[in-house]
């Protein structure tokens, strides 16, 4: 049937026409949009700002001989087939054991040397101290004689002269015999020391610089050992970050060369000033558990601090009218309606899959503010939007929301869906399937004469 379109209606397809190829404005006749909303609240959060610096030993030492001479013997070391072989670069080494030892046979020879000197000193001091004591008697007995004037002046100076060497000899025996034992003392230690033997705990053998037959200066680098059962990463602080730190605090160290897994680390040094060309607080960390860590690798230390920010769902946030600035959408009363107003946002980065929004002049959002999470994709500036209850259960998805949106609404054939599924559509008109009923345009047309209005 072939009836003759009134004004309004005729208008109404007009409008349709436009809306499907032009964009879409919403009219006073169309429903309100169904968005979800959430008040702008600021809620705390850590933020953890992760420094980079290069794992090293806990302690390190290089082995030397105090004495010069021949590597007699190195510490063999069991091999899985029950064979021994030279200690070498990456073993492990126990406390006090004798990793390299000299040939010892000239320092023994030195010191049976020495304890024979020291006999000797011993029996020269004998002799010296019972002839200072013959003196000493033969001196107080002219003494007493020359009271009674029974030996000459002469005499009794000679018996005291006597006497003095006598006691000077006994002097200088005994010296001699202390001489001797330093001496004793000396062969002794110098013939320990033809033993290396290793000082600390926990000991890896990191380089070996000698062989078994090799002479070797005192003094000259024989083995470097390092302390792996702890490592420890420095790096630099800034000064406004270094007073929030305290020793004994405790954080995550992680590596690339051990992907997905972390080191608990804590606080052990903090440098009391800043360095002179980086203006940076030294800081050291202590990994307890290495398991696999070592010496020259990058670690990353996760340092944590405690913020209120401001974080919204990526669902908000929309570009705005500047190709380089973002907006969200809030709800604002306006009369009896509630009505969508953009407003810009000025972005700080991501946290858990939610934008943080900065607080200042970049941002025109306040707490408070009603933004629109669910659904701005859909929407365009003071279009009237309806907000579902934002307490609704967690399983429920945006599909779930739009029909519960339909059975608000009366004219529910129109309501547009919150999740935005239509690509470019979503900007246009959303009708009803017009398979029975014609086109998208004469269906529309004739709710718009039934004054059902065209649904956006």
């Amino acid at each position: 049937m072939n009836e003759q379109m009134t004004p309004r209606r005729r208008f109404a397809a007009i409008s349709v026409v436009f809306l499907i190829g032009c964009g879409r404005v919403q009219t006073l006749d169309d429903p309100p949009v169904a968005v979800r909303a959430e008040p702008v609240r600021s809620e705390p959060i850590e933020l953890a700002i992760a420094f980079s610096g290069t794992v090293k030993e806990r302690r390190k030492l290089e082995l030397s001989f105090k004495v010069p001479g021949t590597v007699e013997r190195l510490l063999k070391i069991e091999t899985s087939d029950g064979k021994k072989r030279d200690v070498q670069a990456g073993d492990r080494v126990e406390k006090d054991a004798v990793i390299a030892r000299l040939d010892e046979v000239d320092y023994r020879r030195e010191r049976e040397s020495a304890r024979a000197r020291l006999e000797s000193a011993r029996a020269k001091s004998t002799a010296a101290l019972a002839d200072a004591s013959f003196a000493a008697k033969d001196r107080d007995r002219y003494e007493e004689l020359l009271k009674n004037k029974a030996v000459t002046k002469e005499e009794v100076d000679r018996a005291r002269a006597k006497a003095e060497a006598a006691e000077a000899e006994a002097i200088a025996a005994a010296s001699g015999i202390a001489a001797a034992e330093l001496a004793v003392s000396k062969a002794e230690q110098d013939l320990k020391d033809c033993s290396l033997v290793v000082p600390m705990d926990q000991a890896t053998v990191v380089a070996r610089y000698v062989e078994e037959g090799e002479r070797i200066a005192a003094g000259k680098s024989a083995f470097l050992l390092m302390d792996l059962s702890k490592l420890v990463v420095g790096f630099g602080v800034s000064d406004s970050l270094v007073g929030r730190l305290r020793i004994g605090q405790d954080f995550k160290t992680t590596s690339d060369a051990f992907p997905g897994e972390s080191f608990p680390a804590r606080l052990t040094k903090i440098s009391p000033n800043a360095d002179d060309r980086t203006r940076t607080f030294e800081v050291e960390v202590t990994i307890d558990d290495p398991k696999g860590l070592k010496p020259g690798m990058i670690a990353s230390v996760n340092i944590g601090r405690h913020e209120d920010a401001i974080l919204l769902p990526l669902t908000a946030i929309r570009r705005a009218a500047d190709a380089d600035r973002y907006a969200v959408f809030v709800v604002v009363t306006e009369g009896e309606a509630e009505v969508a107003r953009m407003r810009r946002v000025e972005l700080d980065g991501l946290i858990d899959n939610r934008a943080r929004i900065k607080q200042g002049k970049g941002s025109e959002i306040k707490l408070g503010d009603r933004v629109i999470v669910a659904g701005a994709n859909r929407l365009l500036e003071g279009d009237r939007v309806r907000t579902l209850d934002a307490t609704i259960a967690g399983e429920q998805t945006i599909e779930n929301l739009s029909k519960k949106a339909n059975r608000i609404d009366p004219r529910g054939d129109a309501t547009r869906e919150l999740n935005g599924g239509n690509g470019s559509k979503s900007r246009g008109l959303k009708a009803k399937d017009s398979s029975t009923n014609g086109s998208k345009a004469d269906d529309a047309s004739r709710r718009a004469g039934a004054g059902e209005g065209a649904g956006v």
